[in-house]
């Protein structure tokens, strides 16, 4: 028996995946210093201008460790060691688009209350903290990985260590739309209506992949198909 399927049922948009393309914050220094402050003139590592903040060294390698913090300092992420540097400066980076440093982020421990970065001698323990990066991530933002990049050097002896410049670049996923109806940015044309057995589905523009859902009007699924 021919059934003519009006279009009298909900029509159900949704991302096939609920996260879109990568995204990143860019390079961000730091806008703040924070506890603990045991480096001689830790501001100078706000910029790459041949100022620096200095500590003392005691080892044989011109390494400092780094380590992130979503709390304010409570709880601190794996330490990554960064150099070994020379006597002139070289940038160093540690992290990547997928290296969340051992710990599952959100969004909300990158804000600047919370997110701490801390460079740290091993020789020495002499630690400094930096705050205020500015990332601005969007809520509900999926973190996939931290990137941070160190500019130093030390002194031929060993004795002192100099950085210049301490940059972070996150990269997270945007939340995309999920379960639109008819929303402004995805328009669907249905055709023909009244059907029978076939329906057309036509986007007003490029989207990302799509799963339709046809409903009735009891709310019961009645198709389902990826486009």
């Amino acid at each position: 028996m021919k059934k003519n399927i009006l279009l009298f049922f909900c029509l159900l948009v949704s991302a096939f995946n609920s996260f879109g393309q990568l995204q990143n914050t860019g390079w961000r220094r730091p806008g703040l210093t924070h506890f603990p402050n045991d480096w001689t003139n830790p501001q100078n590592a706000f910029g790459s201008d041949d100022l620096y903040t200095e500590v003392l060294h005691q080892s044989g390698c011109r390494c400092p460790f780094m380590d992130l913090s979503w709390d304010d300092g409570i709880n601190f992420s794996t330490s990554n060691i960064f150099g070994p540097y020379g006597t002139t400066d070289s940038d160093r980076i540690n992290g990547d688009s997928t290296d969340n440093w051992g710990h599952s982020w959100s969004d909300a421990e990158l804000s600047d209350s919370v997110f701490l970065l801390r460079i740290w001698n091993s020789s020495t323990l002499l630690k400094q903290g930096y705050s205020n990066f500015g990332f601005n991530i969007p809520t509900g933002s999926s973190i996939n990985g931290i990137e941070i990049r160190v500019e130093a050097r030390g002194d031929s002896s060993y004795i002192m260590d100099y950085v210049d410049n301490i940059e972070v670049m996150v990269y997270y996923y945007l939340p995309t739309a999920v379960n639109e109806i008819y929303s402004a940015t995805t328009v669907v044309t249905v055709f023909p209506n009244p059907a029978e057995n076939l329906l057309h589905f036509r986007f007003n523009r490029d989207t990302e992949p799509q799963k339709i859902q046809m409903m009735n009007i009891q709310g019961e699924l009645i198709s389902e198909k990826y486009y």
